[in-house]
C-alpha cells in the first residue's frame, strides 16, 4: 500500500475509533469519500488497496456506483466498433462499470455496497456468490 493510502487507512481507523469512543455503536468507513480527484487513477488505486483497507477490521462501505471515474474508463462506442474512442460518459451510462466495481468490493469483503441500480447489482451479486461457492 502506498504511503498516501496507508495514511488514508490510518485516518479511517482513527475516525472509526473516535466514533466508537463517542458512543456510536455501529461504524462504517467510506474511503471514496476522501477521494476528491477527478479521473480514474486515484479511484483505481483505492480499489486496488481495498483488500488492505478491509483487512484493518473496520467495516468498509463502498459507494462507487455511477462515479465519474467509471465514465472516464468506459468506451464511447460499442465494443465491436473499429475505432474505439474514450470520452467521459454520463452517470446513466455507467451500469457495467458500477456492477464490476460492486462485485470487486464484494470479493474484497466490503461490509456495505451502496448502489443505484439495485436489481442489476443483486443479480451480479447472486452470480458472484454462486460462482464463489
Amino acid at each position: 500500500m502506498t504511503t498516501s493510502f496507508r495514511r488514508l487507512g490510518n485516518f479511517l481507523e482513527l475516525r472509526a475509533a473516535d466514533a466508537r469512543a463517542a458512543g456510536v455503536g455501529e461504524v462504517y468507513v467510506d474511503p471514496w469519500d476522501r477521494v476528491r480527484q477527478v479521473g480514474p487513477s486515484p479511484n483505481l488505486n483505492l480499489g486496488a488497496a481495498l483488500p488492505r483497507l478491509v483487512a484493518t477490521g473496520v467495516p468498509v462501505l463502498v459507494g462507487t456506483s455511477r462515479k465519474s471515474f467509471i465514465g472516464h474508463l468506459a468506451p464511447a462506442d460499442p465494443p465491436m466498433a473499429v475505432s474505439v474512442t474514450f470520452r467521459h460518459l454520463g452517470p446513466m451510462t455507467r451500469l457495467e462499470g458500477s456492477l464490476a466495481s460492486a462485485v470487486w468490493a464484494m470479493a474484497c469483503g466490503a461490509a456495505v455496497v451502496r448502489v443505484h441500480d439495485v436489481a442489476a447489482t443483486v443479480q451480479a451479486a447472486r452470480l458472484f456468490r454462486r460462482d464463489a461457492a
